[in-house]
């Protein structure tokens, strides 16, 4: 957006070699820039140091006299990287919770898993394999075995391909600017082979939101350490950084998601983008806030481009790639809502032409549908992609694929449209794990395991399968 204002009008004195600039934007959904100028010793001005801003444009006009003139034009951002932000929360880790004698079984259950899943996150963290690197992150090269991309279903058996999957992104945390924003913080990792002056492509993917929690530790009911959003441990760890990692082999334990390397060993150029939801809604709001909004989600999208397009010391593009929307669990809600929102908005039948359901339990699936068919018969030129994995067959999935296969595991593609169903129950896991390793499993893939491996594997599939 280019809103241009009242030029302002200073003379820099003689002898001076240095002029700094500070934009204070109203209203506050931008954000301060202060920006550094060199003077040469001609005059002239060059740029030392952007700040915050996206770009600076300096514009050699015509001397008036002795004076030597110029204009300087500042774009302002919504979005700023704040990635030692992040990284300072996920070394600041809350103490173990105190559990009481006598404590109610119930509650009792809830905080030892709380404890148990912050220490694996901190051994995760303090292992080999950490993506903190200073204060930076930085997604490090793994040994992995991800679902076989062509033929994820083989034989009866989910089918895995094994070796190194390595990353080259540039991996990074935004804060969107405003008082009470929500989603505040936005995960993007940029694999290298994105071009960042062309529009790219993008991968958007609402992580499960913390609904299953809110009731519980996160609201204070039974413990109040979960912190501000959004820059505490579980807000950084589980809501961002888990979602582009594996914190643990996934076929070991699937309960991280590793986007970029699902999205690496599809073989496709994508970047991932990941919301921070919050536990605690602002009033009459949800808890993706704002994300569920298509002109919202539109433009964020344009500000984190034209970002990563500045890092990278190139043109600002003015419009977006082929997006793709990813759903998981709790938060095909907000998928609705975002769909239903933003009926007939440009941003959905001309931007966004792929929607990724993973494992949608029937009832918000059976709500889902209608506003998943409208769009994407709004999308011109039937190239609309639709990709459901679900850890059963169920009757809600006839809409897509007719009849419902009910042997499992299946991968089936519809006669109408670009759309496919999958679905693998425990047992498929169980089967498939031991397959894979030679051996039985060393666990049982009852739920939820076979519920997170979905989102643990499947992606490579959809990303493989898709118009990127």
């Amino acid at each position: 957006q280019v809103t241009p204002g009242l030029p302002d009008v200073f003379v820099v004195p003689d002898l001076v070699k240095e002029v700094k600039i500070t934009a204070l934007p109203v209203p506050p959904e931008w954000w301060r820039a202060d920006v550094v100028l060199s003077v040469q010793p001609d005059g002239t001005l060059s740029l030392k140091d952007r700040g915050d801003a996206v770009a600076v444009d300096i514009q050699q006009l015509p001397n008036e006299g002795t004076l030597i003139r110029a204009k300087v034009i500042l774009r302002l951002s919504r979005v700023k990287v704040v990635t030692d932000q992040i990284v300072a929360a996920l070394r600041h880790v809350p103490p173990l919770i105190r559990v009481e004698p006598g404590t109610d079984a119930h509650v009792r259950l809830i905080l030892d898993s709380a404890n148990r899943e912050r220490q694996l996150a901190v051994d995760a963290l303090l292992g080999p394999t950490t993506p903190i690197s200073g204060t930076a992150l930085q997604l490090p090269p793994r040994s992995l075995s991800t679902i076989d991309p062509t033929h994820p279903v083989s034989g009866g058996l989910l089918r895995f391909q094994t070796g190194p999957v390595a990353p080259s992104n540039d991996t990074f945390v935004v804060e969107v600017a405003g008082n009470s924003v929500v989603p505040r913080t936005i995960a993007v990792s940029w694999p290298g082979t994105v071009p960042r002056g062309q529009p790219a492509p993008m991968y958007v993917y609402f992580r499960h939101a913390p609904a299953q929690e809110s009731g519980n530790m996160m609201l204070g009911l039974y413990d109040d350490s979960l912190g501000t959003y959004p820059y505490s441990f579980d807000y950084a760890y589980f809501a961002l950084l888990s979602c582009l990692w594996y914190s643990i082999r996934p076929d070991l334990w699937p309960y991280s998601q590793g986007i970029p390397y699902q999205i690496e060993a599809a073989g496709k150029n994508v970047v991932t983008i990941v919301a921070c939801p919050t536990a605690r809604p602002n009033n009459k709001s949800t808890q993706f806030g704002d994300w569920t909004n298509a002109e919202f989600m539109q433009s964020i999208l344009l500000e984190i481009q034209a970002l990563a397009a500045a890092r990278g010391h190139v043109a600002l593009p003015t419009s977006l790639g082929r997006v793709a929307l990813g759903a998981f669990s709790s938060s095909h809600i907000h998928l609705l809502y975002l769909l239903n929102n933003g009926k007939g908005h440009p941003f959905l039948t001309g931007t966004v032409k792929e929607c990724y359901l993973f494992d949608p339990d029937n009832l918000v699936l059976k709500d889902l549908m209608p506003h998943l068919l409208d769009w994407e018969k709004g999308v011109p030129s039937s190239a609309a992609v639709i990709r459901l994995y679900n850890h059963r067959s169920m009757p809600e999935q006839a809409p897509l694929i007719t009849p419902v296969p009910t042997k499992t595991p299946h991968l089936t593609k519809a006669k109408v449209g670009n759309r496919t169903v999958f679905a693998a129950q425990s047992s498929d896991w169980d089967r498939s794990i031991a397959a894979l390793h030679g051996k039985p499993s060393a666990k049982s893939w009852a739920w939820p395991d076979q519920h997170f491996a979905i989102s643990a594997f499947m992606l490579t599939h959809a990303i493989a399968s898709s118009g990127f």
